[in-house]
Order: C-alpha cells, then sequence, then structure tokens
C-alpha cells in the first residue's frame, strides 16, 4: 500500500484534482483518501461527508434498475423498444437488450447537435478552454423524453453503435423502468436502492450552490413524487460508499445478473470509476492484468470509486483532471495488476490465425485497421516486419517494424491491441520492445507517425519516451532517440 499512497499524493501534488478516491478489494475498504476542494473560492475543502449532486439520470442506477425488473420477473429484456414505448415507430422494433449492450445503432440527439454548432464560425474561433467550457454547458441542457421521440422517428438508424451512456439511449431506459414499474425513476431508485440499503441523500431547490444552508435533510419517506420534481439531490462520500458496497456485496443484484454488467469475457467484478462534475456520470469497466485462461488473477475482486470534483476550482480544469485519472489507472495497474509473460516475437505460422482475428473497436476503425488487413498489407514489402504481442500463448496484439538501413529509416507502424486487451498496459509494452528491435538493427532514431485525433495512442507513445517531432493537418510524428533503454 505504501506504493499506492506515494504515488497518488504525487499525482494529487502534480495536478491538483479536486475529489474522493476508495479502493475496495475482497468486499472492504482497503484505501481511501479526499483531496482538493469543493470550492475552492470559499476555501471549502472535500471531506467524507462533503455533499455532491447527482442525477438519477444516471447509467448505472438505471442499469441497475432494469436488470432489479428482470430478477422480478417484470420484465423481459427481449421485449421489443417500440412494445414498451409505443410512440416509437417500427424502426425500434429490436430488443430492450441490444440497446443496454449499445448495438442498436440508434442515433444520438445530443451528438448531433454538437455536430451542427461546432461547426459554426463562432465555435471555431473559441480557443480550447473557451470550447471545453462551451461543451460542457451544452450537455447540461435540456433534452427531454418528448424531444428524443420526435428526433427518432424523423431519422434512420445510424451506422455505428451508440453508447449506452448517451442522453438518448439513458432517456430510453429510463422509459422503460417507469412503464414496467409503473414509478418515477426517481421514485423507483429511492425505494428499491437507497431505502433498502440505509442510503441517505439530500435534496436542494432551485440553485446548484454549494451552500449547505440550501439544504433538507433527506428523510426519503417524506418525498412525495407528483408531477415534475423540482428538487436535485446530493449525496455525501460515506453514503455513496455504502452504495457500491451494496453492489460489491450483492445486495442490489444476485451475483449472476452482477455478471451481465460486465463483458462476457470477464468472470469477476473489475474496476468501476464513479465520476462527478456536478451531475453524476457512472460507468462499469474491467481492468484484467492477464490475458489467458488460466489468468493469476481470475478470483481478483477490485473495485475503485472515484468522485471529481473539476468545477469546484477557481479556473475548471478539465485538462489537468483528465491527466489525474489517466495517470491513476497507470498507478492501480502496477498495484494490484502485473503481467503473465509478455513477449514479442516474430510472426510464426502458428500464431497467423489468432493475428488476423485481431480486431479493434468499431470507433478506433478510423485510426487502425484489423490485424488480417495489417498482415496483408505488411506482406508487399520485405522491409515490413509483422511481429505479435504473446502473452502465456495468447495473442494480444501485433506491431508493424519498418526498417531500410540504406536510407536509415526505422519506423514503429501500425500497433494494433486487440479490443479484449486494451487498456491494460501492452500499448506501451509494445511500444517499448519494437523500439528496442530497431535500435538493435542499427536505429539511432525511431519514428511512429499516429493520427492527431487517436488521443490514447499519443498518450501511450509520450508515455513510452517518444516525442512530438513534427506534425500536418492531419498526423504527428513522434520520434525517440537511442539512449539507455536497451541497458
Amino acid at each position: 500500500m505504501l506504493y499506492l499512497e506515494e504515488e497518488i499524493k504525487n499525482l494529487v501534488y502534480k495536478y491538483n484534482p479536486s475529489g474522493h478516491l476508495e479502493i475496495f478489494k475482497e468486499n472492504k475498504i482497503e484505501f481511501k483518501t479526499s483531496f482538493g476542494y469543493l470550492n475552492e473560492s470559499l476555501n471549502l475543502k472535500i471531506k467524507d461527508d462533503s455533499l455532491f449532486s447527482f442525477s438519477f439520470m444516471s447509467k448505472i442506477f438505471i442499469i441497475i434498475s432494469l436488470y432489479q425488473l428482470v430478477e422480478k420477473g417484470l420484465l423481459d429484456l427481449e421485449t421489443p423498444l417500440n412494445k414498451l414505448i409505443p410512440e416509437l415507430n417500427n424502426t425500434y422494433s429490436f430488443s430492450v437488450s441490444k440497446v443496454i449492450s449499445g448495438k442498436s445503432k440508434i442515433k444520438d440527439l445530443q451528438d448531433d447537435i454538437n455536430r451542427k454548432y461546432q461547426n459554426e464560425k463562432f465555435y471555431l474561433e473559441l480557443n480550447d478552454l473557451e470550447k471545453i467550457l462551451y461543451d460542457f454547458k451544452q450537455s447540461t441542457l435540456s433534452i427531454e423524453f418528448p424531444d428524443v421521440i420526435s428526433y427518432l422517428n424523423n431519422n434512420s438508424l445510424g451506422d455505428l453503435n451508440l453508447s449506452n451512456n448517451s442522453k438518448t439511449i439513458l432517456l430510453l431506459l429510463k422509459k422503460v423502468v417507469e412503464v414496467v414499474s409503473s414509478m418515477k425513476l426517481e421514485e423507483y431508485i429511492i425505494n428499491n436502492i437507497f431505502l433498502p440499503n440505509d442510503i441517505n441523500i439530500r435534496s436542494g431547490y432551485n440553485t446548484r450552490l454549494l451552500s449547505y444552508s440550501n439544504f433538507i435533510d433527506g428523510n426519503n419517506k417524506a418525498l412525495e413524487f407528483i408531477g415534475d420534481i423540482s428538487e436535485y439531490f446530493m449525496i455525501s462520500f460515506d453514503e455513496l460508499s455504502k452504495f457500491f458496497s451494496s453492489l460489491f456485496n450483492y445486495k442490489l443484484l444476485k451475483k449472476e445478473t452482477c455478471k451481465l454488467l460486465l463483458p462476457k469475457n470477464d468472470e469477476y467484478y473489475g474496476i468501476l470509476f464513479y465520476y462527478d462534475n456536478g451531475f453524476i456520470n457512472a460507468d462499469i469497466n474491467s481492468l484484467k492484468g492477464t490475458c489467458s485462461s488460466g489468468m493469476d488473477n481470475k478470483s481478483l475482486d477490485l473495485l475503485v470509486v472515484l468522485t471529481r470534483n473539476s468545477f469546484g476550482k477557481k479556473i475548471p480544469g478539465p485538462t489537468s483532471d483528465e491527466s489525474f485519472y489517466s495517470g491513476l489507472i497507470d498507478v492501480l495497474f502496477t498495484n494490484y495488476f502485473k503481467y503473465n509473460n509478455p513477449k514479442l516475437k516474430k510472426m510464426e505460422f502458428k500464431y497467423l490465425n489468432s493475428a488476423c482475428k485481431i480486431d479493434v473497436f468499431e470507433e478506433q476503425y478510423r485510426y487502425v485497421a484489423s490485424g488480417a488487413f495489417t498482415i496483408a498489407y505488411c506482406s508487399f514489402s520485405k522491409k515490413n516486419h509483422i511481429y505479435v504481442l504473446v502473452d502465456n500463448d495468447c495473442v494480444v496484439g501485433l506491431v508493424s517494424l519498418f526498417w531500410d538501413k540504406t536510407l536509415k529509416i526505422y519506423q514503429l507502424n501500425s500497433i494494433i491491441i486487440d479490443k479484449k486487451f486494451q487498456n491494460k498496459g501492452y500499448g506501451k509494452y509494445i511500444a517499448n520492445e519494437g523500439s528496442k528491435i530497431l535500435f538493435k538493427k542499427g536505429a539511432h532514431l525511431v519514428e511512429i507517425g499516429v493520427n492527431r485525433n487517436n488521443l490514447i495512442a499519443i498518450k501511450t507513445y509520450l508515455s513510452s519516451g517518444f516525442i512530438i517531432s513534427s506534425s500536418d493537418s492531419s498526423h504527428y510524428t513522434l520520434v525517440r532517440y537511442k539512449n539507455d533503454l536497451l541497458n
């Protein structure tokens, strides 16, 4: 734990975030800390009992509510969406489960609104900070259920799958909860999630100022749900811990049901991050430290609760908060997970079938190709050499190494990590090991080209020792010089 404590202190000192962090392991709180301010201008520091506003329109609350209704026998997830929401036309006759899984190709009203204003002259003339603040303001504007219904009925399905964390999807799933339960969403969550687990909330009226005089104690049973609710709600870190502990100890859902919240390949709770920038945005992610069927960490239960308050600062700093979040993931990975035995190996016939099946997420296709396409493309040049990243005989990813000793060109090309194994440090590993191979081939400088919008890849390469040397309208060229990497 000493490494964890020291590294988190270093991250807090470096990026000056505001928030609260708790780590649960084996159903118990192993580590917790608070840092920064509720309101820096008023010198209100964050404590365990500090209050944060939240919205019931949160993915985690809605998904838990849906699965509770399934467990009660009130909802079949294979029911057509437009049967439960008859306002929708026949385009939306696919199942509720397809909407939850993010495979429905429903278009997002908020994305459509964003695309329109982001192409307008006034927006293009804003600096980066002004764009961030404007985007945040737009994201808080109200989009109501009738707006979504009208938009969807007047548009066909899209080409890409839509995240189940989008406003459009959440409004549709909220409606499903309300139709099946015959309750407003807020009422259902309070009576079926909060009250049974003694989780107390507070409510405030007509203001979002962090002033304790504006709150009333949350005697939840006294809340009445008549028409539109004018209150907004707040929860403390202590009460937030009760919520996650209830989830983690299978008090909200059965263990078998909880597994449905994770990707099919995951056999245990991974890491759950919880954010707060005025409203709650919750997501469930799995972080496995290994990839083979005989995983060292197969039985590891780990839950991380991170609540952020970017807007409690005198000057909002979303960029520094993202850096803190990214750094925290690296620290957690180092502290709790280890590679099994990754090796970067030259392509052999026995790896070919698995390497051809390497694939990435749909939204990443604009940056990288599939394994099969990359292997086929590189086969046309004798100067491209395919290497595969193998961990315990499991093919995790691949890279194309290019070298021309006459022209003195040495490049890392087409780094691909299969979508099942992303966000586990393999990208950084393959960048380091690929560079070592090229340095041994005679390189004094290794290059890699990356799309300017591929921010995750850029971060990975920068953290691996590369620096940006040049750029054009669409790409950066990053380089790494021969140094003590091989020593």
